[in-house]
């Protein structure tokens, strides 16, 4: 399982910029707390610095676990932090 999601690096939340591998604890409406989930960038984007945005693919590691559609909000977050937002924009199966 992979997500699309458009996501947006909160400025409020980070102070630089992050790459392919990031990992924040991820949490949804529909599920307050799911598994970690690695950020790929697309190529055009080698970081995503506060305040930008860009459609990314999440590879969740526990994928049984993420119980989420497209249009469902997620949340990632450093601690206690809130370091991302972002739109589920497509589910794909494996």
């Amino acid at each position: 399982m992979k997500l699309l999601v458009r996501l947006q690096c909160l400025q409020d939340g980070r102070r630089t910029a992050f790459g392919t591998g990031y990992r924040p604890d991820w949490r949804s409406d529909r599920k307050p707390e799911l598994n970690g989930a690695q950020v790929s960038l697309p190529r055009s984007v080698p970081l995503l610095a506060p305040g930008a945005t860009a459609d990314v693919l999440l590879w969740p590691m526990a994928p049984e676990l993420w119980l989420v559609e497209v249009g469902d909000e997620l949340r990632g977050y450093e601690g206690f932090k809130q370091t991302v937002s972002g739109v589920v924009l497509e589910v794909f199966e494996p």
